[in-house]
């Protein structure tokens, strides 16, 4: 079957996300769905020195509560993603990595979002200094990687942070 978007009209906008209705033709039938789009994203898997992985303690606003997760962010206008890795990293924990590797890359949530995220390895690490945005409430935690399996989804319980974690235990550290 072909499927056409047909239009994308913007219902709001907000400081970082649109919301879209999306009008498809699907054969003889014409659907409408919803669509936030945000664009590409990245996210960091920081390892320290001492093998233990820099992680953040953020609140989050959309659920009114802290979470542990990795330091991520927006690729912004005009940067490439391993500087968005690079920026990112720097502004929520104050690594600047030595050495930055792509993985490999996601859908956060295809089923309403266009988000695609790219999940990045940090390592020879050098503490410069934080620089978070002016909404981020975040602290760093570093945490042992023997700890990881204990901690997903009890204290880890985003997504991103996730597949970073089992990619870490699954492909990294083997």
């Amino acid at each position: 079957m072909n499927i056409r978007i047909v239009e994308d009209v913007l219902l709001c906008r907000g400081r970082r996300v649109k919301l879209l209705k999306r009008i498809l033709e699907a054969g003889d039938k014409t659907i409408e769905t919803d669509l936030v789009s945000f664009g590409e994203s990245v996210v960091i898997l920081p390892l320290l020195k001492d093998g233990r992985i820099l992680m953040l303690r953020q609140y989050r606003s959309a659920i009114n509560r802290w979470i542990l997760e990795l330091p991520a962010g927006r690729i912004d206008d005009g940067e490439n993603m391993y500087e968005a890795a690079k920026r990112e990293l720097l502004e929520e924990t104050g690594y600047r990595a030595g050495e930055i590797t792509f993985i490999g890359s996601f859908y956060v949530s295809p089923g309403y979002s266009d988000e695609f995220m790219h999940l990045f390895l940090a390592k020879d690490l050098e503490y410069i200094g934080m620089e978070p945005e002016e909404d981020e409430i975040i602290e760093t935690m570093a945490i042992q990687p023997d700890k990881i399996p204990d901690m997903l989804y009890r204290e880890v319980i985003d997504g991103k942070s996730i597949v970073g974690l089992l990619t870490y235990i699954h492909l990294i550290k083997r």
